[in-house]
């Protein structure tokens, strides 16, 4: 899937501002450019469902930190049939009392096999289960009335998954970007 570049701009703008709190400016400057050459899809969390392919997955908050009083449910199957997604998180930094839930199946009702608050992600990988016949896994992000942090930036990938009694995806949101 192509970018262009006027879409990749808030990944980069992201990348550097999350860059600029925790990691030296020299080893971003590199990850910049890399991930600029790469041209890599996002998806930004919002409410709704969608494919995910290899992407780049994000907050709400693309240019600053995102915004208070957020129940955000989104829920993102494998854009490849019989996988599962794993997403690995590069940056991740929550304010006091806000949390990110992920479930491991297509609603909020599916087993919890992660929750992060502050820091807590960084750093950590998470993918769906052999349990999960979809391959999909649904994100719940709840933030309070205050000390709204950066988020999150992490990638997303399909990787090999048998899933025989997988059930295709419902027609995506009109209007949401399907990476």
């Amino acid at each position: 899937m192509d970018v262009d570049q006027e879409s990749f701009t808030p990944v980069k703008a992201r990348i550097q501002r999350l860059c600029n709190r925790q990691l030296a400016g020299m080893l971003c400057g590199l990850l910049v450019a890399s991930m600029a050459q790469a041209q890599t899809p996002s998806v930004a969390m919002f409410p709704g469902v969608a494919k995910a392919g290899n992407c780049t997955f994000m907050d709400a908050g693309q240019d600053g930190d995102y915004q208070p009083d957020q129940h955000t449910v989104l829920t993102l199957f494998p854009a490849m049939g019989n996988s599962g997604l794993r997403i690995s998180f590069d940056q991740f930094d929550l304010g006091t009392g806000d949390t990110l839930t992920i479930h491991d199946g297509r609603d909020a009702n599916a087993p919890v096999i992660a929750s992060g608050i502050l820091q807590s992600l960084a750093g950590h990988t998470v993918q769906s289960t052999e349990a999960n016949a979809d391959g999909c896994l649904t994100f719940v992000f709840t933030s309070d009335a205050s000390n709204e942090g950066p988020g999150w930036l992490s990638s997303i990938v399909n990787f090999p998954q048998a899933h025989p009694n997988a059930v295709h995806p419902p027609a995506p949101h009109p209007g949401i970007n399907n990476a």
